[in-house]
């Protein structure tokens, strides 16, 4: 298209996604002799690692001054004004046997369950899998005492919107637990549907239609499959029970509820346990956050 079409205008709202290389793409069709590879731009922007990977992001400024050059940026104050949000984070803590499989799992990749199983992960991305899991819905993996942390908080917020009857919008990585979460709605006497990966085209339709019209009291979501395309802006309270690695993900989904103009405050809440991978994943958000605002 390039060579017979002529110019092109890329249109994006995360041209940096987690990393400053996600704008690689673009530079090099924009002008590739400003880089010449993909292997000359991680030698200018990256410090990478013992195992090849970029570790952390240097001259940004470069990339700052190549993205002026060429592109346009509208922020979302630009377009709509200051976002009006409260992000209010809740420490949980985990129950005791919870917390001590939670720990042989991070230690040592390996944890034995109540019926004399043994839970292993086969390497460092499993074993994160197995910790968000064992946070977010531990009766998933064989371990009988569940949480009483997560779901206690949960319930308590519920309680508050019911109470001033507002919708709710919740956010969990971990799909067992985002149908564990619908039926702690479900047991409040809330009208509840989950929306991730399992759900159709067709069905995300209805369910977007029926909480824009009243009918849903509560929506369950994957970050990756509600991030985009959803418009919910008579949501007052949105509860990340986990959080994505990216950065990028998190600012659409709150997103979801800033369509436009707010006149009442969207309050964000973010439940973490103490002592656990959640820290982590914030920190890792953050980072990302900062490189990508330091480019901008």
């Amino acid at each position: 298209f390039l060579r017979k079409g002529g110019n092109f205008l890329p249109a994006t709202g995360t041209i940096l996604n987690g990393r400053l290389s996600s704008a690689y793409p673009f530079i090099s069709q924009i002008e590739s002799r400003y880089y010449g590879s993909y292997n000359k731009f991680l030698d200018w922007h990256a410090i990478l690692d013992d195992w090849g990977k970029p570790a952390l992001w240097k001259n940004h400024e470069r990339l700052s001054l190549i993205l002026n050059k060429h592109g346009k940026r509208i922020t979302f104050e630009d377009a709509y004004g200051k976002e009006n949000k409260v992000l209010l984070t809740i420490p949980c803590l985990m129950s005791d046997k919870q917390k001590r499989h939670y720990k042989e799992m991070e230690d040592r990749a390996i944890t034995e369950l109540d019926n004399g199983d043994l839970l292993e992960a086969s390497g460092s991305a499993v074993a994160i899998r197995r910790c968000l899991e064992i946070m977010q819905n531990p009766e998933s993996m064989g371990i009988k005492e569940g949480d009483a942390g997560k779901s206690e908080q949960l319930r308590n917020l519920l309680y508050d919107a019911i109470q001033d009857k507002k919708p709710v919008l919740i956010f969990e990585v971990v799909k067992s637990a985002q149908y564990k979460w619908a039926e702690i709605a479900k047991e409040m006497g809330l009208n509840v549907a989950v929306m991730n990966g399992d759900v159709t085209g067709d069905k995300r339709q209805w369910m977007d239609k029926d909480f824009r019209d009243g009918k849903l009291d509560v929506l369950v979501c994957s970050p990756d499959v509600a991030g985009v395309g959803f418009n919910w802006q008579h949501v007052d309270v949105i509860v990340f029970m986990s959080l994505d690695w990216q950065d990028t993900t998190f600012i659409q989904n709150y997103r979801r509820a800033l369509r436009g103009v707010r006149e009442v405050v969207l309050k964000i809440y973010i439940l973490m346990y103490r002592a656990s991978i959640d820290g982590r994943i914030a920190q890792k958000i953050n980072a990302k956050s900062r490189d990508r605002t330091e480019v901008e």
